[in-house]
């Protein structure tokens, strides 16, 4: 899954993608950052988290303006595996909390989430 973010101006809280619920068994095998258009703002940071349901947060890195001045650098996001999988009924949130942000004040980043899904048994 490929999520073009475009970086908010501002330091609120933001959601790229609230509740999507694909309706299947899956697992975050993996995720990172990628940039996609240079960014500018002094000492820009923002910390990107992938949440299940309300509040349980399965995968988060922190995007820098360091790492976002040159297109195609990237940042792998840690993932909690204990927290990865995703049942059927399970949500999927992208956001960035307001604590501890600075604004940038351009840039585009891709965030790629690697998914898993077990086979299903035939009945």
């Amino acid at each position: 899954m490929v999520i073009p973010i475009t970086l908010p101006a501002g330091t609120s809280a933001f959601e790229a993608i609230t509740d999507h619920q694909p309706g299947y068994r899956r697992f975050v095998e993996s995720a990172a950052i990628f940039t996609a258009v240079a960014s500018t703002g002094a000492g820009a940071t923002r910390e990107f988290r992938i949440i299940k349901n309300a509040s349980t947060v399965v995968a988060t890195g922190t995007v820098t303006l360091a790492l976002t001045a040159t297109p195609g650098a990237g940042l792998s996001l840690t993932v909690t595996d204990a927290n990865a999988e995703f049942v059927d009924g399970d949500t999927f949130t992208v956001d960035s909390p307001a604590a501890g942000a600075v604004a940038f004040t351009a840039g585009v980043i891709n965030l790629i989430v690697n998914f898993r899904s077990r086979l299903q048994a035939v009945s």
